[in-house]
């Protein structure tokens, strides 16, 4: 949920939420609410039941009226209402920010990591993930990154595409507190860092779709040594924001509505 405020690709994994989307109700972050209620992976609900739900609720239809003018609680304004809040979802305090700003130093093996990160011989991350130019630490585009050399998930960019380059893609999701959201991959495959870190280095695999930005697959990845693997992760653990994750303003309410 970080920093969806400058996500204009699409949502989810492959993209599906787009402003490209044919169905209407289907392309805006606003739109997420519902599909979430429907989906049977997800509350598998009934937006009826939840808009009921939440009418009853003592408090909330007058928080509805103040922000909307009106008591009655519809799907469509709570979806207005969580989104706003998802925008406000910003993370720029990391060590690496602080950085930039000049604030503090990196140390020795995040400076070194940090130069493997950015560099096409060294980890060639930045192609896929940002750096200085591109803070997001995603371009929040799609790719093929030769996790496999079969494809049979029917949710991959192909799926939303019909572009036979995009079998096998998911966005590049931000690196901004990777630290904090394992397991990795699209389909969790990785439980940690060093395994994902250890896939690039060693694990990929050609596939007619694959990225042309993975630059290595013919040699399985970019073959870092072991300290060259640590300097990264170190690089990477820099980009954790830990205001973010403690901030009083994305926790609980002290008080929800019906609380008295």
């Amino acid at each position: 949920m970080i920093n969806l405020l400058w996500v204009n690709n699409g949502y989810l994994w492959n993209g599906y939420l787009s402003a490209g989307n044919p169905l209407q109700s289907k392309r805006r972050l606003e739109d997420m609410t519902w599909i979430v209620i429907v989906d049977p992976h997800e509350m598998a609900g009934d937006t009826n039941r939840s808009k009921a739900l939440i009418q009853s609720v003592s408090g909330y239809p007058e928080m509805f009226e103040k922000a909307f003018g009106s008591k009655t609680v519809s799907v469509r304004n709570m979806g207005r209402a969580i989104a706003q809040f998802v925008r406000t979802l910003i993370s720029a305090d990391s060590k690496f920010d602080r950085f930039l700003d000049g604030k503090v130093e990196l140390n020795a093996s995040e400076r070194r990591g940090y130069n493997l990160f950015m560099t096409e011989m060294g980890g060639d991350c930045f192609h896929c993930h940002g750096g200085d130019g591109n803070p997001l630490f995603t371009t929040n585009l799609f790719y093929n990154n030769g996790k496999d050399t079969v494809f049979t998930d029917p949710a991959d960019r192909y799926s939303v595409t019909g572009n036979s380059m995009d079998i096998g893609a998911y966005v590049a999701p931000t690196l901004r507190n990777i630290a904090f959201t394992a397991p990795y991959m699209h389909d969790g495959r990785y439980k940690t860092l060093d395994e994902v870190i250890d896939f690039y280095s060693s694990k990929v695999v050609w596939s007619p779709s694959i990225s042309p930005l993975m630059h290595h697959v013919a040699t399985h990845g970019v073959q870092l040594t072991p300290s060259q693997k640590s300097d990264l992760k170190n690089f990477i653990l820099s980009l954790t924001d830990s205001s973010f994750v403690q901030s009083a303003a994305f926790t609980r309410p002290a008080k929800f509505p019906d609380e008295k």
